[in-house]
């Protein structure tokens, strides 16, 4: 094992400013790191184990300026052990069922978690900033659990069908602000659907406050093919098909009402409003109350809150040999 000192480092560094060993595996991509954190808090916290991606993302964000990095990833560590973001519930979603309607719904060609958000499906316009904020850190923490890759990137469709100003500008500013602070670099791709002329106004407005490794991840589509084109080179085929019908179903002028509760599922309808069949089967229809209750540290993929509350109530009824309507 060798020792990495407190040097400037700006094409291979590595964080600094805590106590930094690297063991080489089998090649030399292969890193295990092992940090232990000064203290915080009055005591020191256990050894951390975090990985070359986890770490590169932290450096990438700070334009690999090793101070920089080290003091965002302490003020991180802190705030998850403060605010243990790993067990946030959408507290909205809970009081207002669909309140928000951004759910993971799949898996990208490459694994990554896929998130689906329609403005028109959102049983409220009443935003608030703090439950947005909440919506969102629930989702990224239960998206990391439910994939294989070691840098758990993920993949945002926002679909703009039924977008209205409601705040949207402090909403999105302030989810921003807690996405690049303390899970960085973990977008992949922003694909915004169905922009109109409003939306362009809203976005030269929001720009300014988004940092520019962010902005060129958001791309805006207004016409068909280019997003056929890019949703052929990212998507699966099931995945695919699932969210063009999801899409042309949200801009009907005669919404379904499956639409608007998009949380349940009707066996007899030809399209699950939840996510694509194989996500939907592996992290929906699989839990059990037993399951959910047993599980204390929720290590396992929980669903958006009211797909979750929905199987539930309907395993419930189902124990007690109950019809669910």
């Amino acid at each position: 094992m060798r020792r990495i000192g407190k040097r400037s480092v700006r094409k291979k560094g590595y964080v600094t400013c805590f106590t930094v060993w690297i063991r080489a595996a089998s090649t030399p991509r292969t890193w295990d790191f092992s940090i232990t954190t000064p203290k915080l808090g009055g005591y020191r916290y256990k050894t951390i184990k975090l990985s070359n991606n986890s770490l590169r993302r932290f450096l990438v964000a700070c334009d690999w300026d090793l101070s920089s990095a080290a003091a965002r990833l302490r003020d991180t560590l802190q705030w998850r052990r403060e605010y243990k973001p790993q067990h946030v519930i959408c507290h909205r979603c809970r009081e207002t069922p669909g309140c928000h309607s951004m759910r993971q719904v799949g898996f990208d060609k490459d694994g990554r978690p896929v998130l689906y958000m329609c403005f028109a499906q959102c049983s409220t316009t009443e935003q608030t900033v703090d439950g947005a904020v909440q919506h969102v850190i629930a989702l990224l923490e239960n998206a990391a659990k439910s994939s294989d890759q070691e840098s758990c990137g993920y993949v945002w469709v926002l679909d703009l069908q039924g977008f209205k100003f409601f705040s949207s500008q402090k909403i999105a500013v302030a989810i921003e602000k807690v996405v690049s602070k303390h899970y960085p670099e973990l977008l992949e791709a922003l694909l915004v659907v169905n922009p109109g002329l409003f939306f362009h106004t809203v976005w030269h407005a929001m720009r300014r406050f988004i940092d520019q490794n962010t902005r060129s991840k958001i791309h805006l589509y207004r016409d068909k093919p280019r997003l056929q084109e890019k949703f052929h080179n990212l998507f699966p085929c099931e995945l695919r098909e699932w969210l063009f019908n999801e899409i042309n179903l949200n801009l009907n002028s005669q919404y379904p009402k499956a639409q608007k509760t998009f949380w349940k599922y009707n066996h007899g309808d030809m399209h699950d409003p939840r996510g694509c069949a194989s996500y939907v089967q592996k992290y929906v229809d699989n839990i059990t109350l037993a399951d959910y209750e047993d599980s204390f540290d929720r290590t396992f993929h929980l669903p958006h809150k009211n797909v979750l509350d929905e199987v539930l109530l309907r395993g419930k009824f189902k124990a007690c040999g109950m019809k669910y309507h």
